[in-house]
């Protein structure tokens, strides 16, 4: 789970316990929201990047208190060949309010289109990306499927 302002840019260093792969570094919408006249995103803060930004705990200041949801989470879904299946949920207080999957394919290097928000697709495209990358490859659904198991009948 991230935040759903937090735009993931560089990963130090790789700790698959995290929901991201790593803490990351990046930037933060939130923050930028009321602070930039531009509206361009700013650094997020260094102290809210484990804790806030990279688990999606509402306890930065910056986080807007009305905000639709307070993190994401993503799981993997189907892998079939190169295509990739990755699954998201938008959540408030540990409640789902919106979900859907993206498509990646791994020999084309991109996502397949995507229909979101414009104000959250990047964003969303971005942490679903950094979410990958943090994956080792996918298990092909046949091999995923567990042998029945009989009372020798």
């Amino acid at each position: 789970m991230c935040c759903p302002y937090f735009d993931p840019q560089q990963l130090p260093s790789a700790d698959a316990a995290w929901p991201l792969g790593g803490i990351w570094e990046g930037r933060c919408a939130a923050r930028s929201a009321g602070e930039r006249a531009d509206g361009s995103d700013m650094p997020a803060p260094a102290e809210f990047l484990a804790g806030g930004c990279n688990l999606g705990a509402p306890v930065c200041p910056h986080f807007p208190a009305g905000a639709e949801a307070d993190r994401i989470s993503f799981s993997l879904g189907r892998a079939s060949g190169e295509r990739v299946e990755i699954r998201f949920a938008l959540e408030r207080r540990h409640h789902p309010v919106a979900c859907g999957s993206l498509h990646y394919d791994r020999l084309e290097g991109r996502f397949a289109l995507a229909v979101l928000h414009p104000a959250a697709q990047d964003r969303l495209l971005r942490q679903a990306s950094a979410f990958l990358q943090a994956q080792p490859r996918p298990v092909p659904p046949a091999q995923m499927e567990l042998p029945l198991e009989t009372n020798g009948d």
